[in-house]
């Protein structure tokens, strides 16, 4: 095994947490993991050969095999020297496969991002490394567990970032609440962007997350896609 190509396609894999074939092979390709989807596809084969990675029953509307990382492909980022401490070969339990429609939406989120010009070079910071983040000693945490963190560059090569939050199911309206007044503590974000699976939801979410001093944004899934 290569620890540079594989250990980082086993670490996009760790940090999707859940993700479809065909993400996988955009967003490796994006990263410039391998030069060709042949290759990559050669090292997914070796990754499921060995039991790095899983294939999971996900049923979502996303085409492609679900892949999850295993322990043992978690023992092997380690080794690499690529380990973080949120999800570690050690940890107790990994992520329910009932998580998997929210992470593969979120890939494609993500990907939607990409696909844009203004924001294709953005940096994409993923639930298990934002987790690790915030736990990390002598870090500046953010306010919360953010699904993602993006950074981007201003026209000054100024770095900034923002927070972004997917909504499949709407919460209780005390934990948006509660949501609300600890985004209003944030001091390492420009803003939070809301992205609803429907354009209803997105309205209602407008409704449902007031934070008087801190900019949220929020549009649907639909919309980011369109643009892209």
């Amino acid at each position: 095994f290569d620890p540079d190509a594989d250990g980082r396609l086993l670490a996009l894999i760790r940090n999707a947490t859940f993700i479809s074939h065909w993400q996988l092979l955009e967003l490796a390709m994006r990263a410039h993991i391998k030069a060709t989807t042949s290759a990559i596809r050669q090292r997914i084969g070796r990754f499921l050969e060995y039991d790095l990675i899983q294939v999971v029953s996900a049923r979502t509307i996303h085409n492609g095999a679900v892949y999850q990382i295993t322990r043992w492909g978690l023992s092997a980022l380690e080794s690499f020297g690529l380990g973080i401490h949120s999800i570690t070969s050690e940890t107790e339990r990994l992520p329910s496969v009932l998580q998997a429609p929210h992470f593969l939406d979120l890939n494609a989120v993500r990907i939607a991002f990409l696909r844009t010009q203004l924001l294709s070079r953005c940096e994409w910071i993923t639930d298990p490394e934002i987790k690790t983040h915030n736990t990390t000693p002598l870090v500046r945490p953010f306010a919360k567990d953010y699904d993602a963190v993006v950074k981007l560059t201003d026209c000054n090569g100024q770095a900034f970032h923002i927070g972004v939050e997917y909504e499949r199911s709407y919460k209780t309206i005390q934990r948006y609440e509660e949501i609300a007044e600890t985004i209003e503590t944030e001091k390492e974000l420009s803003c939070v962007l809301y992205i609803a699976s429907s354009s209803s939801m997105a309205m209602r979410l407008v409704d449902l997350i007031r934070c008087p001093t801190f900019p949220i944004c929020v549009t649907a899934t639909g919309i980011l896609c369109q643009q892209t």
